[in-house]
Parts: C-alpha cells; sequence; structure tokens
C-alpha cells in the first residue's frame, strides 16, 4: 500500500503533464528525439565555433592542439569542462614592467582575457579577470562566436561582418551620421540595475532559443566565482562576471528581448539603434508618427527589469543642439571613443569622436 502511494503522485503529475500538452505517447516520444537531436546539432556547433576561435594566441595561453581536441570530443561525449572560477587581478600601471601591461592589452584584444583601466585616487589602476582554466576560456569565447553569429548579427542596423562584439560601437555611431531631416533626436540610457546573476539567466532562457549543454555551460559562467587572486579570497559578485566579450553579448541578448522588440512593436517603423546601453531614437520630417520624451518615458516604464534616462535635442533655426555619447561602466559594454552627437537646424546629425 505504501509503496502504490509513493508512486502515485509521480504517475499524477506524468498523467498530468500529458494531458496539458495535448500529447499522445508516441507524440511525446518523437518530441523527446527532436530534443536529442537539436542536443546533438548545439554540440556539433560548438565543436565547430571553438575550431574557428582557436589561434595562436590560446597556445600561448596553454590550450595546446591536443587540448582543444579533448575539449572538442568531451562536448561530443557530454562531458564538458564545468566553469567554476573566474580569478581577478588589480594592479597600479606604474608598477607594472610596460612588457606586462603590453601583453594584458593584447590579450584583451584578441579576447583571451577582460581587462580595463580604471583611475583611482589619481593613480591608473589595470583591472583583469580570466578563466582559471584558459580552456573554458576558450569554451566561452566558442559560445560567444555563437551567440554573435545566431543572435545579435541578425538585428537592425547591424553589418554583416562582426569580429568582435564593439565593433557594434562603430555601426552604431555611423548610423546616427547618416541621420537627415531629423527634427528631434531622443537619447535613451538604459539601466538594467535589475540584471543579477538569476534575473540573466531567466532572460537567456527566453533569449536564446538552445537549450541543453549550451544553457549549463552559460549558467556554469553566470554564476561562477570571482577569486582575488592576490587578496586570496573569493569576492561578492552578484552579477556576471565581467569577462569581457561573452558577458556583452549576454547583456546584448537580453537587452534584444527586453527592449528592442517591444519597442519595435510599440512604435513601429520609428528609426532608432543601440549600442549596449545607449538608444538613440530619431524624429523624421516625415508624417511618421510623433515621439515625444513623456511617450518615451511612459514606454520605459512599462518593461519589466530595466529603468531609463531620456535626453532629447530638438532641430531650431540658428541652433545646434548636442547630446554627449554614453560611457559605459565597464561591467559589460566598452566604449572605445568619448562621443558628442550634434544636431542643426538643417536636420542634419554629425558625429565627433575623442580619443
Amino acid at each position: 500500500m505504501n509503496q502504490h502511494r509513493n508512486h502515485k503522485p509521480f504517475l499524477n503529475n506524468a498523467t498530468k503533464s500529458i494531458q496539458e500538452r495535448n500529447l499522445t505517447i508516441d507524440q511525446l516520444n518523437a518530441l523527446n528525439q527532436i530534443r536529442t537531436d537539436n542536443s546533438h546539432k548545439i554540440v556539433m556547433d560548438l565543436s565547430t565555433a571553438i575550431q574557428a576561435v582557436y589561434s595562436n594566441g590560446w597556445k600561448e595561453k596553454g590550450v595546446l592542439p591536443y587540448h582543444k581536441n579533448q575539449l572538442q570530443d568531451q562536448l561530443m561525449m557530454a562531458h564538458f569542462p564545468r566553469i567554476k572560477q573566474v580569478n581577478f587581478a588589480s594592479y597600479m600601471i606604474q608598477n607594472l614592467p610596460p612588457f606586462m601591461l603590453e601583453r594584458y592589452k593584447t590579450e584583451t584584444e584578441s579576447g583571451l582575457i577582460y581587462s580595463h583601466i580604471q583611475e583611482r585616487d589619481g593613480e591608473e589602476w589595470i583591472h583583469i579577470y580570466e578563466c582559471a582554466n584558459p580552456v573554458e576560456g576558450l569554451l566561452l569565447r566558442a559560445i560567444e562566436h555563437i551567440i554573435k553569429n545566431t543572435h545579435i548579427r541578425k538585428r537592425i542596423n547591424i553589418p554583416k561582418k562582426i569580429h568582435k562584439i564593439n565593433d557594434l560601437e562603430i555601426a552604431h555611431y555611423d548610423y546616427v551620421s547618416q541621420q537627415r531631416e531629423v527634427v528631434a533626436m531622443h537619447q535613451v540610457i538604459l539601466s538594467p540595475e535589475g540584471l543579477d546573476k538569476h534575473t540573466l539567466s531567466q532572460n537567456l532562457e527566453i533569449s536564446i532559443n538552445r537549450k541543453g549543454t549550451f544553457h549549463l555551460i552559460i549558467n556554469d559562467y553566470i554564476n561562477s566565482c570571482v577569486f582575488h587572486t592576490l587578496l586570496q579570497q573569493n569576492l561578492i559578485c552578484p552579477y556576471a562576471p565581467p569577462l569581457g566579450d561573452i558577458t556583452s553579448c549576454l547583456y546584448q541578448v537580453v537587452l534584444q528581448e527586453i527592449f528592442d522588440r517591444k519597442f519595435e512593436v510599440q512604435f513601429r517603423g520609428v528609426n532608432y539603434t543601440r549600442w549596449g546601453n545607449e538608444v538613440i531614437i530619431f524624429q523624421g520630417s516625415g508624417t511618421e508618427e510623433h515621439i515625444s520624451s513623456r511617450l518615451l518615458s511612459e514606454f520605459i516604464d512599462s518593461l519589466p527589469i530595466i529603468s531609463g534616462q531620456i535626453h532629447s535635442i530638438y532641430s531650431e533655426p540658428s541652433v545646434k543642439k548636442m547630446l554627449d555619447g554614453h560611457s559605459h561602466s565597464g561591467i559589460a559594454f566598452r566604449n572605445k571613443y568619448k562621443t558628442r552627437m550634434d544636431l542643426n537646424e538643417h536636420g542634419e546629425v554629425g558625429v565627433t569622436h575623442f580619443i
């Protein structure tokens, strides 16, 4: 009797699950086969991406060809490395030998690590993040490669070839500078402050239609601990580790879902571009829907998770209005230039970069 009682909840749940989906056993088996086939495709995509991003730079980091081959074999057998730790170090630049600083810059450009320079108390510091195991870094770079090419490159105003996520900054401001007959330009600075580890992971499930191995690796990365190698202690990190291009790609995909798609439905046909947290919206001189700061504010208030600040400029006779480009925090997106945008009385938009 007890044995039947123990099994009853399971049978009820199984029956309920099938009834809710209106599937027969044969249909459920077919669905599971599709999931298996999709999982195999994802593994093949990852293996191909690993081959595509592997370069001499990874050899210098200690990932030799046989390590790469082992990783690809592990993925085929569903035994992939679990990403548990991201190492962090911070150095005062004046105390670093020049060759070390150059090395960090080169490895950051190659996507092997992520580093950024910050001024603190009048001194410049370089902050460095990298996977404790370089093989895991290669795996994350492969995932970034897939996300960039399958989820980001297809979006509006994006060039066909993107070598790095930061290439979008150039495309973003190039698009701004091409605008003509503009009567108003609105800058929205998004603040995705609610995108902690749990919320980011939930939204990625929706934004990226790839299950199984793909999401396990991403969740491993998002929830990995950040270890300060100099202090020899774990750091409290409520957000995804700022590991460069992979982090930027994940935030980009989520913002596409929770901002871009909803904006395109709410303001159909309105011209805009976005790089990271900065959105630039153009009001043309034609008969298109009027966009006001009030309407944009109401729209942003209706969005989950994110908030935003709005700055607007209008073309007026004999007056040139300007907007400063947004400087990102460095957690996800990084700006190469300090930028200023202007709108003149003829409705022409100009962009100036300051190194």
